[in-house]
C-alpha cells in the first residue's frame, strides 16, 4: 500500500498534468483520494470479519446430551453432530 508521502507526490504530478489539460484540480483530488480509502476500507472490513468468531448454539427440547455418539450414547449414528463436536468446544456442565 503506498504511504501518504507517495500518494501526495502521486497527486501533485496528477494535478501539474491535468492542469495543462483542461481537467479540474478537485476532481484529480477525489480521485486519488477514492484510490487510498477504497483499499484501506476494504483491508479494515476484511480484517473486522475475521475477528469474529462462529458460534453454534444447538437447543433440542427433548434431547440431552448424551443422546450424540461423540458425547457418551454409541447405539445411535449421528455422524454430523459429532464432526461438530470434535471440531469445536462442548459445554458439558453448562
Amino acid at each position: 500500500m503506498p504511504s501518504i508521502s507517495q500518494l501526495k507526490k502521486f497527486e501533485s504530478i496528477l494535478i501539474n498534468f491535468f492542469k495543462e489539460n483542461d481537467m479540474s484540480r478537485k476532481l484529480i483530488q477525489y480521485a486519488v483520494r477514492l484510490l487510498f480509502i477504497i483499499p484501506v476500507t476494504l483491508t479494515i472490513s476484511q480484517a473486522q470479519a475475521k475477528a469474529k468468531p462462529n458460534v453454534l448454539f444447538i437447543f433440542a427440547d427433548d434431547q440431552c446430551f448424551e443422546t450424540v455418539a461423540n458425547l457418551g450414547l454409541t447405539d445411535i449414528d449421528t455422524p454430523n453432530l459429532d464432526r461438530l463436536a470434535k471440531r469445536g468446544t462442548q459445554f458439558t456442565r453448562a
